[in-house]
């Protein structure tokens, strides 16, 4: 920057500071994923942005002064233009790729399309449904939408599903009549307790059984969970096919995602609006970006009745889990079994179970994750093997603590 006069010096660096520590403080807000809170509070991206590109154009074409050729002007302008427009390329690039991939996982929602792909004999395709699609069919109960099919013996995500006549996860049939001097346990809940991406006789039920049958006694350990299903269609399997086998014990696998709406409820979005870039959010704020790709419940006047009662979506949110918990309680007394919820509990389900006067063991209090490998996930709603392993065993300390067994 020879023969520049001071004032220029003084210009050119201060917009090189200020686009480093624009950029800088970008990288910070990328890393937290939204407004970093440091030593100082940084957020406004699109601002930091914005000064950090004109700081550093201002530093390129300023450092060497103006005592350039109007054509080496030309070419330093048009150097800028073009990393413009390839910034601006990038960017639309990875926001079209990002938006294909969100449409792409989601799978499709719709129990009608399902049904009627099934009918015509066509393969269901993973890539446009979810995984999940590959197991279930309707339901006769439409209070349950949709169930596990049964007699199924197939690879499924790299393990294998077996299923019973019934429909659970066993490659046993249960006899419904209970022998005597027999303690069956029955087990409803959601994709933990079915055991998601484990293999057959690896989820902690199978756990809790092969444990049980060291024991003298007989004991019977069921599988009535299936994934997607919320506290009231769990409630509702136990109604329409756990009941017939008179358990003795039932546990329900609470995981927070209960006091949602069913898998097959829910509406799916659309990822193609162009007043929003999820790109942006991803980067800069992943607490909306999570919001937005959320799928939203179906109100009940949304719903075909032809394929699921309308009143499913009603037992939706904490209102509607303590609705169904209330009826589970019921049950239990005039159906005389023993009731348990398990899993990592939140206030509001403890809180539930406080005032109904239901059991239950949370397993961040039973199990505490210090010195645990990273992939037991024990508190997750998908617990890797190492996990399931400790939930079986932890569940038949606690059943043996109540003297249930």
């Amino acid at each position: 920057m020879a023969n520049v006069s001071k004032g220029w010096k003084i210009f050119s660096w201060a917009c090189l500071l200020a686009g480093v520590y624009c950029l800088a403080t970008l990288l910070l807000i990328l890393i937290a994923g939204g407004e970093w809170d440091g030593f100082v509070s940084v957020n406004h991206p699109k601002k930091r942005f914005a000064v950090m590109l004109f700081g550093l154009a201002g530093w390129y074409l300023t450092r060497h002064g103006f005592r350039k050729s109007g054509k080496a002007w030309m070419g330093d302008v048009g150097k800028i233009v073009l990393f413009g427009i390839s910034l601006a390329i990038s960017f639309l690039a990875g926001e079209a790729a990002l938006r294909a991939i969100l449409a792409r996982s989601q799978g499709d929602g719709s129990l009608h399309k399902l049904e009627e792909m099934r009918e015509k004999g066509k393969k269901i395709q993973l890539q446009s449904f979810h995984p999940l699609a590959a197991i279930v069919r309707l339901s006769p109960n439409k209070r349950l939408a949709y169930e596990l099919m049964p007699d199924l013996n197939m690879p499924f995500g790299g393990r294998r599903v077996k299923t019973n006549a019934d429909g659970m996860r066993d490659d046993v049939n249960y006899p419904k009549e209970k022998a005597p001097g027999t303690v069956r346990i029955l087990g409803i809940g959601d994709s933990g307790m079915f055991g998601w991406n484990m293999a057959q006789g690896d989820e902690y039920l199978s756990i809790l059984r092969k444990n049980l049958q060291q024991r003298p006694g007989r004991y019977e350990v069921m599988n009535l969970a299936v994934p997607g299903y919320n506290t009231f269609q769990e409630l509702e399997i136990l109604r329409f096919r756990g009941l017939a086998y008179r358990p003795d014990i039932v546990v329900v696998g609470w995981c927070d995602n209960d006091f949602g709406a069913p898998f097959f409820l829910v509406r799916q979005k659309d990822f193609r609006g162009r007043d929003v870039s999820y790109l942006y959010h991803l980067l800069f704020n992943r607490k909306e970006f999570q919001r937005l790709i959320k799928p939203e419940v179906l109100k009940s006047s949304e719903i075909d009745p032809a394929y699921v009662d309308p009143v499913v979506v009603e037992y939706a949110r904490v209102s509607g889990v303590k609705k169904a918990m209330e009826e589970l309680k019921a049950l239990s007394e005039q159906q005389d079994f023993k009731l348990l919820v398990y899993g990592p509990m939140g206030k509001d389900i403890r809180e539930i179970c406080d005032a109904l006067g239901i059991a239950y063991a949370d397993t961040w209090i039973e199990i505490s994750e210090t010195n645990l490998p990273p992939d037991y996930a024990v508190h997750f709603m998908h617990p890797g093997a190492g996990g399931h392993r400790m939930l079986g065993e932890t569940l038949e300390k606690v059943l043996e603590r109540k003297g249930w067994l």
